[in-house]
């Protein structure tokens, strides 16, 4: 059968709807506003550091997402929380990693962020950080990993997802990092399935198979 897409990762943006909402707290506005003595300010009047908007995401999610290093460590040594899900799952963590913000990840990670997180995916921030293109923030994580394989609901590994995003430099850095490129998904497709079924949409699959295919224990080096 014809493949299917990748179930979409995390979003590398919020929609305007979200960021101009005038039903955002005050305290989400100044972040979006980069204003971090009006968060300051906000913050010494008791606003709840922990509010939720409509999308259960809070105002550390939306720091994660812009990128404010001052403001995330604000926030974060104010008392807010570091782990908070939103209504899919997603941790400030994934919010860093989808938005490219390596060195908003770097403060989440020395405040004890969890790595391992999980969206309503399974997605862990390295799957949507190889989604993403987000090479410096997978460099990161990679270190504090166990494993790079591990698998998404749907059984797919962040090489999966580096594959099906056309990102050869994520690819090879995947590989470099112990991405095995024979890991079946849960319809037994291999990321080598997924370069070659990319070939016809004109990605540069054909430099992927020349990765992929030495690196491949279903095509031994002679």
């Amino acid at each position: 059968p014809p493949l299917c897409p990748c179930p979409p990762p995390v979003p590398l943006s919020l929609s305007p709807r979200h960021l101009c909402c005038p039903l955002q707290p005050p305290l989400v506005q100044a972040i979006f506003n980069r204003d971090v003595e009006e968060v300051r300010s906000l913050l010494s009047q008791k606003e709840n550091i922990n509010v939720l908007d409509q999308e259960r995401r809070t105002p550390l999610h939306a720091a994660a997402y812009v990128g404010d290093v001052a403001i995330l460590e604000l926030l974060i040594l104010s008392g807010a929380n570091v782990n908070a899900k939103d209504t899919v799952w997603l941790t400030p963590l994934h919010r860093a990693a989808a938005s490219r913000h390596e060195k908003a990840l770097h403060v989440l990670l020395k405040h004890q962020a969890d790595v391992n997180a999980r969206d309503k995916h399974w997605q862990t921030p390295l799957h949507v950080a190889a989604a993403n293109r987000a090479t410096k923030c997978v460099e990161a994580l990679v270190p504090l990993l166990s494993t790079v394989n591990v698998a998404d609901r749907t059984g797919r590994t962040a090489l999966h997802h580096a594959v099906h995003s056309g990102h050869l430099e994520m690819v090879n850095l995947l590989l470099n990092k112990g991405a095995s490129p024979s890991t079946c998904d849960k319809k037994d497709r291999q990321p080598l399935h997924w370069a070659a079924f990319l070939v016809p949409q004109g990605f540069p699959s054909l430099c992927f198979l020349s990765v992929l295919v030495p690196n491949s224990p279903c095509f031994p080096t002679p």
